[in-house]
């Protein structure tokens, strides 16, 4: 079998890259985060460059908006879906989101 990997990245440009939540800092509660860009600490309202601002962070999760621009939202328009004007993504802890499921034969 595999290993199964659930991502709740809900943004076509976050598929370009890739933004894991490694877990919480100890001593500051902050969210350790790893992408492209390399590991950052993030706390409420921080940016993290490329992706968003950090709307919520919690021992499971991490909350990231990211505001479309006006190009963004033209393009959804013209294929017909709604132009809205952020999009939210659920970025779930890495190590408690991974079901390693047994090998097939």
């Amino acid at each position: 079998m595999k290993t199964l990997a659930i991502f709740l990245l809900l943004s076509g440009a976050a598929m370009a890259d890739r933004l894991e939540y490694v877990g919480r800092d100890k001593d500051t509660g902050a969210a350790q985060v790893e992408h492209a860009r390399g590991k950052q600490s993030v706390q409420v309202g921080d940016d993290i460059p490329g992706w968003g601002r950090v709307q919520s962070v919690d021992d499971d999760t991490l909350l990231v908006v990211r505001q479309l621009t006006d190009a963004e939202r033209e393009a959804r328009k013209a294929k017909g879906q709604m132009p809205v004007n952020a999009e939210l993504m659920i970025v779930p802890r890495r190590d408690t989101h991974t079901v390693p499921l047994a090998p097939s034969n």
